[in-house]
């Protein structure tokens, strides 16, 4: 049905509530939670899901695929740019993610990471996600985000952010 297009609006909303709800049932306790094999390495990153923007699946997807890199993650659903700016200057953030799922939202994106800048003098790095992100060059020139990728590792190489499954620094004066 999705492939073929027959999906109803109501078919994919009830898809995608459900698959929201196992990611967040995923960190409760259970088995699922001892097979997880990550290992926070302190750094932080604050996954943001724009008021304005509708779709949030592939942002949960995404602060799932970090949690397993080794990052503690926390989620900015549905807030104003004021309240952004007051969360992220209360945090110590190492990235700043944005899921962006449609063109028609890229100059809300654009206007809000002016904001952020502006308000937020030790702004980490901002990094746009989703299916907004085509051409790479094109969406960080036009929004000002410092990264525009296609992929959770390319995420965190571009912020050099320490992640599981890379090689940590190792000082053997220690």
């Amino acid at each position: 049905m999705w492939v073929q297009d027959r999906a109803s609006f109501v078919d994919v909303t009830l898809g995608a509530s459900r698959l929201q709800a196992l990611f967040r049932s995923y960190g409760e306790d259970g088995f699922d939670r001892w097979m997880d094999r990550s290992i926070p390495l302190g750094q932080s990153v604050l996954m943001i899901i724009p008021e304005f923007e509708h779709h949030s699946l592939g942002a949960f997807v995404a602060a799932d695929q970090f949690r397993r890199h080794g990052l503690w993650v926390h989620m900015g659903i549905g807030l104003n740019r004021e309240e952004l700016t007051k969360l992220i200057s209360s945090g110590r953030f190492s990235m700043l993610g944005l899921s962006v799922a449609t063109r028609k939202t890229v100059e809300k994106v654009t206007e809000l990471i002016d904001y952020i800048r502006a308000n937020n003098p030790d702004c980490p790095p901002i990094v746009i996600g989703g299916r907004v992100v085509d051409d790479a060059r094109m969406i960080e020139r036009r929004t000002g985000a410092d990264h525009a990728v296609t992929s959770i590792r390319e995420a965190i190489e571009r912020c050099g952010l320490a992640a599981v499954g890379q090689e940590l620094p190792f000082d053997s004066a220690l």
